[in-house]
């Protein structure tokens, strides 16, 4: 009989590790449907070994241990001793910033057009305490929480701005979501939009209406072409004018200045002939020389 239950014992002792692991088992429990988006990022956040007495803690990672199912401490990287069954690596984090794509999605500007937008969020797992016991799902819960926040932002601006306040739209969603992403210990860094797409007849009613905007700016550029030209040419016209009287004036002035010079210097010579004249005639015999030339004349 003893050696039945020995065999028995033997036997069933592989069946029964099973369970027993599982109860132990470090594995957090995702939705298939984040675990289908982002698998690779999950895996890296899961903790995929149990507890094995002396367990290392790579760079980077941070680990949170649960004693008879209760939050026991959180592992930083290094060597750390725990107790096998009755301490269990829970939960498994990663320190380095994490993306993931949030899912196009429909949204309607503030002039009640639907727009299709898709993202990416940035964030941080700062406190694994919080991100463990404080949220299920915290990427589930940061997508859905991207995502209406994104639809309310988008719900304050209307079209035509849409695409200029794409920045801001940015900053505000981060502001959005890093007030509840806190209390889950998480830190958000950034969120980016990736694609807006709008309805083919929106597209094509926007295209014309850029089209009728170029169209509208070239005629207004054109006519005030055509003023700048006009005002140029008669700029030059006037400047044309002023300079042609302006030589006239100073040509008048020089010919003006010629001839009271030429007159001057005539009166000089006459006067100067004059003296010369009178100093003859009044000398001796000059008063002789001269009615002899006045009866030879």
């Amino acid at each position: 009989m003893f050696r039945t239950l020995s065999i028995c014992a033997i036997k069933g002792f592989r069946p029964l590790q099973r369970p027993l692991l599982k109860a132990f088992s470090p594995v957090r429990f995702y939705s298939q449907r984040n675990i289908d988006d982002s698998s690779s990022t999950l895996q890296n956040l899961k903790a995929s070994k149990a507890n094995t007495l002396v367990n290392i803690v790579p760079q980077g990672e941070l680990w949170v241990v649960e004693r008879l199912g209760k939050y026991l401490k959180t592992l930083t990287s290094g060597v750390h001793i725990l107790i096998p069954v009755i301490d269990s690596i829970r939960y498994r984090y990663t320190t380095k910033e994490v993306a993931f794509n949030v899912t196009n999605q429909t949204a309607i500007t503030k002039d009640n057009v639907q727009v299709n937008i898709d993202g990416v969020v940035y964030f941080k797992v700062e406190d694994p305490y919080l991100a463990s016991y404080n949220v299920q799902d915290y990427y589930y819960a940061i997508s859905n929480l991207a995502q209406t926040t994104m639809r309310a932002e988008i719900g304050k601006i209307v079209l035509d701005t849409l695409f200029a306040e794409r920045q801001n739209l940015n900053n505000s969603i981060v502001v959005g979501i890093e007030g509840i992403a806190n209390g889950w210990g998480i830190s958000i860094k950034r969120y980016e939009i990736m694609d807006i797409n709008m309805p083919p007849l929106i597209r094509q009613a926007m295209e014309l209406e850029a089209e009728a905007e170029r169209k509208k700016r070239k005629s207004v550029l054109d006519s005030e072409a055509s003023r700048i030209s006009a005002e140029i040419v008669a700029q030059g016209q006037k400047t044309a004018v002023t300079l042609r009287s302006e030589a006239n004036m100073i040509e008048a002035m020089n010919n003006a200045r010629g001839e009271a010079f030429t007159t001057h210097i005539k009166a000089q010579a006459q006067a100067e002939a004059l003296r010369k004249v009178s100093t003859a005639i009044i000398e001796n015999g000059g008063q002789s020389a001269v009615s002899y030339q006045v009866a030879e004349k």
